[in-house]
């Protein structure tokens, strides 16, 4: 008679469940994508909509946008109005009052510091509007700050993102790949609890197959609950017996295979443990 086919590591059912995570990851990159431009634009959003440090009002957007002009303001008075937080000498709050003879037009203003204040007759550089708001801080400084702030939430949202959506996909594709390979007879197998933050599970060889191949850690890549389709998983608690049937191995040195039980099968990416 001749030699049965071996059979594959992927049936059409698990062939069908690594595609559809494609297109849903598609989406879950576009979310990604819109939240880091949503946190990009935040801290500009934040700065044009909340009190100012050191403002008592007007226009931030316009000095955001350049819309206030320098000028050399003389101090003319220090009130003290209270305290920055707890109070402490160290944490004293001040109205700073000033004036300029020549902007946007002469006029004068205020501003609150916390702490350290000028003293009266003193000369500072301040940006004021035309109703005579001031700013502390230049539009320059401003947009970078703001800009810094918003492109490093932007780059943690994206580097998370790629964190959580890359290795799993990476694991379909090279499972994808191996669609065709066949698999070998099955081996019994104990699968441990996981004691780690790692994602997987440890199992080993049980009896009578003790010995035959070292403990190994599996990373699982589809899962078939009995009688359902495959669907992809990471799944950390899949203890007890089972039987392993090899697949190929991986050019990393991890091996493909898939865990079997009772109708219930797991499609894992494995790497020996040392002993």
């Amino acid at each position: 008679m001749p030699a049965a086919e071996p059979e594959p590591l992927l049936d059409a059912a698990a062939v069908a469940a690594l595609r559809a995570p494609a297109a849903r990851g598609s989406r879950w990159w576009v979310l990604v994508a819109a939240l880091a431009v949503l946190l990009l634009a935040l801290p500009a959003v934040l700065y044009v909509v909340a009190d100012g440090k050191h403002s008592l009002g007007g226009d931030r957007l316009g000095h955001l946008l350049g819309r206030t002009e320098q000028v050399t303001a003389r101090v003319d008075a220090v009130q003290h109005v209270g305290y920055c937080g707890r109070p402490s000498e160290s944490r004293e709050q001040f109205r700073i009052e000033l004036s300029w003879t020549a902007g946007p037009p002469p006029g004068h203003g205020g501003y609150l510091v916390c702490k350290s204040a000028p003293g009266v007759g003193e000369n500072i550089s301040a940006w004021v509007d035309a109703d005579g708001y001031v700013q502390l801080e230049s539009p320059t400084e401003v947009r970078l700050a703001v800009a810094g702030i918003g492109l490093a939430l932007a780059l943690v949202t994206i580097g998370t993102g790629a964190g959580i959506l890359i290795p799993p996909a990476r694991r379909r594709r090279r499972l994808g790949s191996a669609a065709d390979a066949p698999l070998l007879p099955p081996v019994p197998v104990l699968a441990g609890e996981n004691r780690s933050r790692q994602l997987g599970f440890p199992f080993r060889p049980a009896s009578p197959a003790e010995g035959v191949a070292p403990p190994m850690w599996a990373v699982p890549v589809l899962h078939a609950a009995p009688g359902e389709a495959p669907v992809p998983t990471s799944l950390r608690k899949l203890r007890g017996r089972w039987y392993f049937r090899a697949g190929p191995m991986l050019a990393s040195g991890r091996q493909l295979g898939v865990l079997e039980r009772a109708g219930e099968r797991c499609w894992v990416e494995c790497r020996a443990l040392r002993r």
